[in-house]
């Protein structure tokens, strides 16, 4: 092995599985020193090899379930923690967290992490996370939200803001974007996406807002996929912004191509659909450009099918625990040695755990809606009718409330969640994915 070019063991070495490569390192002191030390052979490995498997229930979870390199003797590696958590986003080997509402960005391979000085109750789906590869070993993270409100002007269009943090502080973008009002999706299959500089949701209409959190430039992304009988995911593929668009016949992968057309770059049989006992229901849970997830659920469990594209095959990848949840989100994650601006060591983190702060006041209501409202109970009770509850009015924007914002936590809140108990939370996560990637550390 010591007379073998570098570049020719490389290669060996990046053509082995996790598990093959840990056994590898027993066999000769040299190659274990190289795989362990070489920061370089790290990067390569991990930008080669498949990716694991994060899931946990969308409504917060003690239990985060992950599977490594979706091997499915692991299947049912799990964690029990000390808080909710829920799982909002993943990018290039971080992940973002929020505990018991406290958000925190984190990298688990490297054990490092930083909470953010503001709490969120709700509204996951309207949070973005972006990270950029910097250099080979250094990378950097952003966190956007996104609000939409009515325009005054015209009902019929919507205005999105936008609120951008880099880890110190919370700052409104100038940039908005006005257009054909349409809501944001939420539930299922509707997480955000970051993908060559922009971050982008999906809305009810097809179409998709995009943001660079850089240029903060906004535009909006047609397509007319919303018109086809279905299910729909927003995901990524081959460094391309990808729409998933499934029924129980095929899965279709359509790619967005830089004079924004959209072409179908894969045509799949939905084997699976037919295959499996009968169906309470089934759905696309993840897509990477190398494989595709789509969970199904009959009376007697849930199971997840992986389809290799390389191979052109479905397989099961395994069941879910019973215990588990209908709804959860499903993340597949890459992990990263890189080195993170502003994510710190656990005994660096204490200092800027956020603390409790009171709530903001709520606005006072303007006098012309005081007003307005007064108008329309009149005018109803005069017509002797009940005033419809399910009715809301459009809010315009001049009396609409302030965007959603990353709320401060209360004393009530935060009264039961300890410091040491929050961490603790993060540390465990940190280490489920750790552990299992000891092969190379």
């Amino acid at each position: 092995m010591k007379r073998l070019p570098l570049h020719l063991l490389d290669e060996i070495l990046f053509n082995l599985d996790p598990k093959s490569l840990g056994k590898m390192r027993c066999t000769n002191k040299s190659i274990n020193t190289h795989i362990s030390d070489d920061p370089n052979f790290k990067f390569e490995y991990f930008s080669r090899i498949g990716s694991s498997l994060l899931h946990i229930s969308k409504v917060g979870s003690k239990f985060l379930c992950f599977y490594p390199y979706a091997i499915s003797r692991l299947f049912k590696n799990m964690t029990p923690l000390k808080n909710l958590c829920n799982i909002l986003g993943s990018c290039s080997g971080l992940v973002l967290l929020s505990i018991n509402g406290i958000l925190c960005v984190a990298n688990p391979l490297t054990k490092k992490f930083r909470f953010l000085h503001y709490s969120i109750w709700g509204n996951e789906t309207w949070i973005g996370f972006a990270v950029d590869q910097i250099d080979r070993a250094t990378q950097r993270f952003k966190i956007v939200f996104i609000s939409e409100q009515l325009e005054v002007s015209n009902p019929y269009e919507t205005t999105y803001q936008f609120r951008i943090n880099t880890g110190e502080s919370w700052s409104l973008s100038k940039t908005t974007i006005t257009c054909r009002a349409s809501n944001l999706k939420k539930g299922k299959n509707s997480k955000p996406v970051y993908v060559n500089g922009d971050l982008h949701w999906l809305r009810k209409d097809g179409s998709i807002v995009a943001f660079n959190p850089e240029t903060e430039k906004a535009r909006l992304i047609q397509s007319q996929f919303n018109r086809k009988p279905g299910k729909l995911l927003l995901c990524t593929g081959d460094n391309r912004l990808t729409l998933i668009s499934a029924t129980d016949a095929v899965i279709s992968v359509y790619a967005l191509e830089t004079d924004g057309q959209w072409i179908l770059v894969r045509w799949i049989k939905n084997e699976v659909v037919h295959q499996s006992l009968p169906l309470l229901y089934w759905n696309v849970q993840a897509y990477d450009g190398k494989c595709l997830l789509v969970r199904m659920m009959s009376l007697v469990g849930s199971v997840i099918h992986r389809y290799d594209l390389r191979a052109n095959k479905w397989r099961v990848l395994g069941s879910i625990p019973t215990w588990c949840d209908a709804d959860r989100d499903f993340f597949l994650f890459k992990p990263s040695w890189s080195s993170v601006i502003g994510l710190l060591d656990q005994e660096h983190v204490h200092v800027l755990m956020p603390m409790p702060m009171p709530m903001p006041m709520p606005m006072p209501m303007p006098m012309h809606m005081h007003m307005h409202m007064h108008m329309h109970m009149h005018m109803h009770m005069h017509m002797h009718m009940p005033m419809p509850m399910a009715m809301p009015m459009p809010m315009p924007m001049a009396m609409a409330m302030p965007m959603p914002m990353p709320m401060p936590m209360t004393k009530t809140e935060t009264e039961t969640v300890t410091r040491s108990e929050v961490i603790s939370s993060v540390m465990a996560i940190m280490g489920l994915v750790n552990r299992t990637l000891s092969f190379i550390n």
